[in-house]
């Protein structure tokens, strides 16, 4: 992992949930701010849906969860709740086309 601290940049070799919970909070920010409609529970859904799998174990596994996040796919992928019948708020067109309402354009992956 590299980090950016007082002394500079710096590499740490290490294991466990700290370095998971820092990453999937920045991921559930970005798909907040991407999507602010939802509920909390629909971005915990989006960024579980998004995951690159590590596994042939479908949805998740004792060993890698859901996958490794993928904050690109988390922010831009159509998930295919969404694609069908859009929201119910007005946001069916933008989310079929993969721009949040509140998004004039997101960036490719």
């Amino acid at each position: 992992m590299n980090s950016l601290g007082i002394s500079g940049v710096s590499s740490v070799a290490g294991t466990g949930t700290q370095y998971a919970v820092a990453l999937a909070a920045g991921a559930a920010g970005l798909a907040r701010t991407a999507y602010p409609e939802p509920t909390p529970e629909q971005i915990v859904h989006r960024i579980q849906m998004t995951s690159d799998k590590l596994s042939d174990s479908q949805p998740s596994d004792g060993r890698f969860g859901y996958g490794m996040i993928n904050l690109a796919a988390a922010v831009t992928k159509v998930l295919p709740e969404e694609a069908g019948g859009g929201t119910g708020n007005g946001d069916k067109q933008h989310l079929a086309q993969g721009v949040p309402s509140n998004r004039s354009a997101v960036p490719s992956a």
